[in-house]
């Protein structure tokens, strides 16, 4: 996955201005997981297997 979030600096004094205000409102976030009937797990194992 190579479309995730790395912030600069500018960004981060952005978020701790919007942090630091007293503007607060509600926030909509979307589930985007995609689902598939058949995982493919590491060699064959389920997940809690392959964290063992």
């Amino acid at each position: 996955m190579d479309n995730f979030f790395i912030p600069n600096e500018a960004e981060f004094r952005i978020i701790e201005e919007i942090a630091a205000s007293d503007s607060d409102c509600s926030v909509v976030m979307m589930n985007l997981n995609k689902y598939l009937e058949e995982a493919g797990y590491p060699d064959g194992q389920p997940y809690s297997d392959w964290m063992k």
